[in-house]
């Protein structure tokens, strides 16, 4: 090999690494950026179906549907039919399971 037959190679391989640093990143990003915008694609379609779900909803209240007015009744204002017990639970706050997770344990 000449000495300019390895100068040439040598060249050849700075441009290749070079090149890989410069492609690679950008490479890695877009796997990246593809796997989100799959993700917030998904999403999107989770929020349609609730979209789709609050207008059929909607529509149920507009055309006064007896049986959509009385589950809004009973679940969000707590009615209930004649002669029916409506009882109301309270959830309480979940309370710590040891000291150490309670916020008034300070340590020393």
């Amino acid at each position: 090999m000449t000495k300019l037959d390895l100068i040439i190679t040598a060249i050849v391989a700075i441009c290749i690494f070079i090149c890989f640093f410069l492609f690679v990143p950008p490479v890695s990003q877009i796997h990246q950026l593809q796997k989100k915008l799959h993700q917030q694609q998904e999403r999107h379609h989770e929020l349609e179906g609730q979209v789709a779900e609050y207008e059929r909803q909607i529509d149920k209240i507009k055309r006064n549907d007896p049986e959509e007015i009385e589950r809004i009744a009973r679940d969000r204002l707590g009615y209930g039919r004649e002669g029916e017990e409506i009882f109301q639970l309270e959830i309480p706050e979940k309370q710590p399971e040891s000291p150490m997770e309670s916020e008034e344990f300070v340590t020393p």
